[in-house]
């Protein structure tokens, strides 16, 4: 493969542009992550800028950033990072993996930001592996100093930073296995009182190809604990990762793990994977269109659990952490990309909702939980639908109820193109209200917005 002949992918008006992301068809590394169109010329847009972003008059931005470079896909990954500068406000990461060096390929770059006042903290672009910030999460506190740490993953090495300096702590590298497709801060795993954390490594399996594989790491030492590849060929597992708690009752925090190539029609499974040995606990599952023969028949094979993964407290009540589960390129009425969003139980992996898309061609499906924002005792959570109003690809952020699945609040972009929405997620409260506040990201841009009062 010659990596400078490469031309990055694009993909025409009314295709998913996230769907070829983990194509692979094609091993080129800079096809992973096709063009989000990211805005020029990083800057910092204050509060009270006159042009409105959003169509609601009650969205108030807080804080607007755009990447440096055309093409960089700035917004690709954002993840609350908690306060860890001290100053009261939680802080985040925010990725733009195509990020342009002098190598000869997408090196990527992460910024991690002050929530307060947008300050940058701190930088780092790939010394040279492609796609730095192809993921990125909390990681816990692995080095035992308070400070919440991050990790951040490229096509084949994986850094855990400290949170409090941003010196590297943690390096893991794997060639040839996309290790670094999805990282997760999980928790405690050895039970050493320090947090460990799990690697996604999608084409990993020289017997089966792409079969996939989790690496769960101990956080103080970097050694290897256990892990978990995928059952056949093509299952692709790794494609996404989280964190759900003490789901099994012994002690150690569970996982969540996607692998997109699984099942008969390759339509995706997700797994509930026991923290202390990675043994399987659960299996999530797709559903098929309506009016079709088979549970999963009709499902678009590829977007199943892909980067949206995620613990999201306890929603029915059951003393266990609940699980969502993103398919942004779902199929309904004979359209792609349409998406969906799952809830399952975390105790018993039975489906406890679907969230469907207003209109066929959404794109919905990118999450997280955000807490308890509308006081009824249980957590909600914020879904996105990045390609949401047709052709124009604006986007938009639904913020529900997670007891009774009520619509709390919208924000619908009013840009054409913008596609806000490829990351959604609650970043705590970085304006002091006592509301928790929200992040939308989209194509080369990223907003904050201020939150609200539910009741």
């Amino acid at each position: 493969m010659n990596i400078k002949s490469v031309v990055q992918s694009s993909l025409p008006a009314g295709l998913l542009l996230l769907g070829a992301a983990c194509s692979l068809a094609d091993s080129d590394h800079e096809s992973l992550i096709p063009q989000l169109g990211s805005t020029p010329a990083a800057t910092v847009t204050a509060p009270g800028t006159p042009a409105t972003p959003f169509v609601e008059a009650d969205v108030e931005v807080l804080l607007t950033l755009t990447g440096e470079q055309t093409g960089d896909n700035f917004g690709w990954v954002a993840e609350d990072l908690g306060d860890i500068n001290g100053d009261g406000a939680n802080d985040f990461i925010v990725t733009a993996p195509s990020f342009k060096t002098n190598l000869p390929f997408s090196a990527g770059k992460f910024y991690v930001y002050s929530g307060a006042e947008g300050k940058l903290l701190n930088s780092v672009t790939s010394p040279g592996v492609p796609l730095l910030g192809y993921s990125a999460k909390d990681a816990g506190d692995v080095d035992g100093d308070g400070i919440t740490d991050y990790v951040v993953g490229s096509f084949s090495s994986v850094m855990v930073f400290s949170g409090a300096t941003h010196a590297i702590v943690q390096q893991w590298f794997r060639p040839g296995e996309f290790f670094g497709a999805s990282v997760a801060g999980v928790g405690d795993l050895d039970s050493d009182g320090f947090d460990d954390l799990v690697v996604g490594a999608t084409y990993a399996g020289k017997r089966a190809a792409n079969r996939g594989r989790v690496y769960a790491y101990s956080g103080r030492t970097g050694e290897l604990l256990w892990r978990r590849s995928g059952r056949r060929a093509g299952d692709q597992l790794g494609t996404a990762l989280g964190r759900l708690g003490d789901v099994n009752y012994d002690g150690i925090p569970d996982i969540v793990a996607g692998a997109r190539g699984a099942g008969r029609r390759e339509e995706g499974r997700a797994y509930v994977l026991s923290g202390k040995n990675g043994r399987r606990l659960h299996t999530l599952r797709p559903i098929g269109e309506p009016g079709l023969t088979g549970d999963t028949a009709g499902v678009v094979a590829g977007t199943f659990a892909v980067f949206h993964a995620f613990g999201v407290g306890d929603i029915d009540s059951d003393g266990v952490a609940d699980i969502y589960i993103g398919d942004y390129n779902a199929r309904r009425e004979d359209t792609d990309g349409t998406g969906r969003g799952y809830l399952f139980s975390g105790y018993t992996g039975r489906r406890l909702h679907v969230f469907e898309a207003e209109n066929l061609g959404d794109g919905l499906g990118p999450a997280r939980g955000v807490g308890d924002v509308d006081h009824d005792g249980i957590n909600d959570i914020f879904v996105a639908a990045y390609t949401f109003t047709g052709g124009s690809f604006a986007g938009k952020g639904y913020l529900y109820s997670g007891a009774e699945r009520r619509l709390l609040r919208t924000m619908t972009g009013a840009a054409s193109g913008q596609l806000l929405g490829v990351d959604a997620l609650g970043v705590g409260d970085v304006n002091r209200d006592g509301l928790t506040d929200y992040l939308l990201t989209g194509s080369g841009i990223l907003h904050l917005i201020a939150g609200q009062a539910h009741r």
